[in-house]
């Protein structure tokens, strides 16, 4: 065993900055795997919790009952089941802070009376009572003046049955109170569901605080007189007082018999039994904590709202035992679910770059371990024939090997860590930045999560150098000789034919995804989750196939370059060139695969990267239809049409204004819905934002052509329709065809069009299927036929602007537009929140940090190959001077060897980058929603609406320039290699 590490420590001396190179390919291999996966839980995370924090009804929990016979106890024994499930379920994502006990009436009759006596009557008005447990609520409340009510647990037989309140300023003015005054509501008392007894329930005021406005402790509760709708024939206010919960309870406990408690009389008829006729309501809130919530929580978040519902909706007891009906448990599953799928859909790309770049990765580690072995055969098969056996020299080096493969497998998933935390900082914006700490802040659970990427990393090298090790100790002296001279084994893949196997792979991943495209076989998720991986893969195997074929015939090639070279007579350098590369082609081979699937991906990483940017921009295009749009406060009519629009039209800043409508509608017995838009053609075209391939006529053209047959169509009643690319295939129709729509509201009353254009895409849809018109003349027939009975007319409910850049004017505008209308979409806006989205990070952040990883080290892998080979290769250099040739006829040589290999990597690069970014691209594109409170299947659908495009950056030429660029240095290296050594010193006698 000393042998092997006396032996590899010698070796070590002679190829320690390869085997540093190795090591660094490994480690990067290593690191990268790790990182990956972190950073894409850390952006997943963020844009978990800011989905959450867009809303508290994504966060609340509520468990909600009622009961006519409140007795404190039982209550209180309903809350310790109903708070134990809470704690042993959600104990780890809840916020402790917002939970929350209550007890709140039905609107009670409010009294009114002289002072002394016991008639009182109804004022009209309502007044209800809100329970709340002082003790975890005080710091919830803010106390202007006076104090907060008691909390005083009644026994039975109290003769005080006066219930302290605290009201708002706002209530206290209205009902003319103060403190210490005392008002009085009516509770009745039923049995047999018959009268028994109206009782008047005192309430003294004890304090006045403010309204908790949008606080989410209190679930929206201000507290303040809600006052009817101005068109409602009802003018009754309803007041609302808050109220100690046990004093509330325990007061109301004392209007039942001790005999009709819950739980002591079950074998008793119910109608029998003494009840309050308005029953009490009663809640247990609880909220999750967006804070406390990881992206790999997902599923067992949802897993465990879905047990506590089903815990708390299906507790018989709580009926039985504790009087308590109509348990409702409501949980946000839905938006959670939503989002896990959005979570799903972005892992598609990134696990996709992620196999790219890691393959690309372990080609190049495969290629440093192959250099690393040959640049120690020749010694190692010297020392075999000088009595090493194969065992110690397999040892020696696998013991390198493994070493570097070893210490990656240490220190790589470490290095992840800080590697994660600067990609999340330099990509993420600050707000996410507490998500970094929160995701990193306990370590070796992420570690150990991320530990089996880098293990089968780590394994996959061994294996790989296992088999180089094995091939090279298999050799003797005059093998390697013979080989070095003229290659005379075939490679593995060639005796296997797995170019062949490649192929057939891609035929049948061709075949079956263009089976479930043109098939319609699948949903749209099931396309995503399927056809994406499908793509992938089939695109792999296709540049697989490619590159294996051409390494097939590249030999070949070779061969009849240098029979055509010494038939034409083209001179001496570029016949020798050929003539060494086709004798032995396995180093120019390998060189060329190198730099061919850097320039490949190269491309493919700048061409997705820019499509990805324009994709943010598309969407948000597709989404407003114009620069901003606007949902009316109240509908506007034909009739109002212009006046609507004029206070938007003088808005400094506008540079045109338009209005429409969306409706869904069906065709014939076709089952799904058809988006019909309409707009007024007079002025769409004008404000509405229309990318410039969508038609093969621009907008104002069409619009014009729906103006001018405006007339025609009311007179005919046959709407001009635009149809959209989705609605051709699947409804087969051409320009001219006549088809019918119905709403599905008015299902009797048809609607007929005509096809007068067809484009790619409509703005606004957030489903495919869709059809455009002329909201006047839409609107005209609508009127005619559905109005005419004294139905609603046509209503028109949506606004698009398009503005000026302006800073000032666009401040202006949205200032407005928030304050004038019910809601608001700002294109500009909405394209910054896009590039800025958790997810989309996500997949950019994938795409920084890979290509940047591989194509270094591939340059260096190319430098360090060329180097290799012209020190490989000094002594056929110098054999060539010592018969004539001189440096010059050497340096052409060279040139021509190199301009060769370097041409073919270039032009199958770029053959291979373009096939690549044009096979894979449109699969994997990610298409956030932030904000858009998309359904699932929108959202699913909106990953490839509008059409995606692929953006070919100028920043390519760069990039292939200073491939260009690279490939002369190493040129000009290997060129000053061969030349500068003498020829008595290259052709001495070695060691054997």
């Amino acid at each position: 065993m000393s042998s092997v590490f006396t032996l590899a420590a010698w070796q070590l001396r002679r190829t320690k900055w390869l085997l540093c190179i190795v090591g660094l390919g490994v480690l990067a291999a290593v690191v990268f795997v790790c990182v990956a996966p972190i950073y894409a839980q850390i952006a997943a995370t963020a844009g978990l919790r800011s989905e959450l924090k867009t809303s508290q009804n994504n966060l609340n929990i509520t468990v909600a009952g009622q009961t006519t016979r409140p007795f404190l106890d039982r209550i209180q024994a309903a809350g310790n089941i109903i708070e134990g499930n809470a704690g042993s379920l959600l104990s780890r994502y809840q916020d402790r802070r917002q939970a929350r006990f209550s007890v709140s009436s039905d609107p009670l009759p409010l009294l009114v009376g002289s002072s002394g006596k016991d008639q009182f009557k109804i004022t009209g008005n309502n007044l209800t009572l809100n329970g709340v447990d002082l003790a975890a609520g005080r710091q919830h409340i803010q106390l202007l003046s006076g104090r907060l009510p008691q909390a005083v647990a009644r026994a039975p037989g109290d003769r005080d049955q006066t219930v302290e309140v605290v009201f708002t300023p706002a209530t206290m003015q209205s009902l003319h109170v103060q403190l210490g005054s005392v008002l009085h509501v009516e509770v009745d008392i039923t049995r047999n569901y018959a009268l028994l007894k109206e009782f008047s329930l005192p309430l003294k005021v004890v304090g006045v605080v403010q309204s908790p406005e949008n606080t989410p402790y209190w679930r929206g509760i201000s507290f303040n007189p809600s006052r009817p709708d101005k068109n409602s024939s009802d003018r009754r206010i309803n007041y609302y007082a808050l109220a100690a919960n046990q004093t509330l309870i325990s007061t109301l406990s004392q209007l039942i018999p001790p005999d009709d408690k819950p739980g002591a009389s079950q074998s008793v008829d119910s109608s029998l039994l003494t009840t309050i006729a308005s029953p009490v309501h009663i809640s247990w809130f609880y909220a999750l904590n967006p804070d406390a919530i990881q992206s790999n929580q997902v599923d067992a978040l949802l897993t465990t709202l879905n047990v506590f519902q089903g815990t708390g909706g299906t507790n018989n007891t709580l009926s039985q035992q504790y009087g308590i009906d109509n348990i409702q448990t409501s949980v946000p599953t839905n938006n959670l679910s939503q989002y896990r799928d959005q979570i799903a859909i972005a892992q598609l790309p990134s696990t996709g770059l992620i196999l790219v770049i890691f393959l690309l990765l372990l080609y190049f580690v495969s290629l440093m371990t192959d250099l690393l072995v040959e640049r120690q055969a020749a010694a190692l098969a010297i020392l075999r024939s000088r009595g090493a056996s194969r065992s110690q020299v397999f040892g020696s080096l696998l013991l390198q090997g493994g070493g570097l493969a070893l210490l990656a497998l240490i220190v790589g998933p470490l290095l992840a860590l800080p590697m994660s935390r600067l990609l999340g900082r330099w990509l993420l914006p600050a707000q996410d930045y507490p998500v970094i700490d929160q995701v990193l802040r306990e370590p070796w659970p992420l570690l150990l999560s991320v530990s089996g990427y880098a293990l089968v990393t780590v394994l996959v090298v061994v294996v790989v150098l296992v088999f180089a090790i094995n091939h090279m100790t298999s050799l003797d002296v005059l093998a390697i000789r013979r080989e070095s001279s003229r290659a005379t084994r075939s490679p593995f893949w060639l005796r296997m034919n797995l170019d062949i196997m490649t192929i057939v792979l891609m035929l049948v991943g061709y075949l079956i995804s263009t089976y479930l495209t043109n098939t319609n076989a699948l949903d749209a998720k099931l396309r995503l989750v399927l056809l994406s991986p499908l793509v992938l893969a089939r695109t792999v195997c296709t540049i697989l196939a490619a590159i294996l074929v051409f390494l097939r015939f590249f030999p070949s090639l070779l061969r009849l370059g240098s029979w055509l070279a010494t038939r034409r007579s083209r001179g001496a350098s570029s016949m020798v060139a050929l003539a060494q590369l086709s004798r032995s082609p396995r180093q120019s081979v390998r060189m060329t695969m190198l730099l061919s699937l850097a320039t490949a991906f190269s491309m493919f990483a700048l061409i997705f990267y820019a499509s990805q940017v324009q994709r943010a921009n598309d969407v948000a295009l597709h989404t407003v239809g114009a620069d901003f749009k606007v949902t009316l406060a109240s509908n506007a009519t034909l009739d109002t049409l212009s006046r609507t629009l004029a206070p938007y039209q003088h808005l400094a800043g506008v540079r045109g204004v338009t209005i429409g409508a969306h409706s869904s509608m069906q065709l014939g017995e076709q089952q799904g819905g058809i988006n019909l838009l309409a707009v007024d053609a007079d002025s769409y075209a004008q404000a509405a934002e229309w990318p410039a391939d969508n038609s093969n006529q621009p907008l104002t053209a069409l619009m014009q052509q729906l103006s001018a047959k405006r007339a025609d169509a009311i007179s005919r009643k046959e709407i001009p329709a635009i149809v959209d690319q989705s609605f051709e295939q699947k409804y087969p129709l051409k320009i001219g065809d006549k088809f019918t729509l119905t709403d599905p509201a008015n299902s009797d009353t048809p609607f007929y069009f005509k096809v007068m254009a067809m484009v790619q895409q409509i703005p606004t849809q957030t489903t495919p299927v869709g059809v455009l018109v002329d909201a006047k003349s839409y609107g005209a027939i609508y009127n005619a036929q559905l109005n005419k009975n004294g139905g609603p007319s046509f209503q028109l409910s949506t606004i698009w602007l398009r503005s000026s850049d302006n800073a000032a004017d666009l401040q202006e505008i949205r200032a407005t537009l928030q304050a004038q209308t019910a809601n608001m979409s700002d294109r500009r806006q909405m394209v910054d929140t896009l590039h800025k989205e958790p997810l989309y990070l996500e997949v950019m952040g994938i795409l920084a940090l890979g290509p940047a990883v591989a194509l270094l080290l591939i340059l260096i892998g190319n430098l360090v190959a060329s180097w290799l080979s012209a020190r490989d290769r000094l002594t056929n250099f110098a054999l060539l001077r010592a018969l004539g040739a001189s440096p010059r006829n050497i340096a052409s040589t060279l040139t021509w060897e190199q301009s060769i290999v370097y041409a073919t990597a270039i032009i199958l690069g770029v053959l291979f980058g373009a096939l690549l970014s044009w096979m894979v691209v449109p699969a994997l594109l990610f298409t956030s929603a932030p904000g858009q409170q998309l359904t699932s299947d929108e959202f699913f659908f909106a990953q490839n609406i509008p059409p995606i495009q692929i953006i070919v950056p100028t920043l390519l030429g760069i990039g292939l320039a200073l491939l260009v660029a690279i490939c002369i240095l190493a040129l000009g290296m290997m060129v000053r290699i061969v030349s500068s050594p003498s020829m008595a010193m290259t052709l001495r006698l070695n060691e054997d």
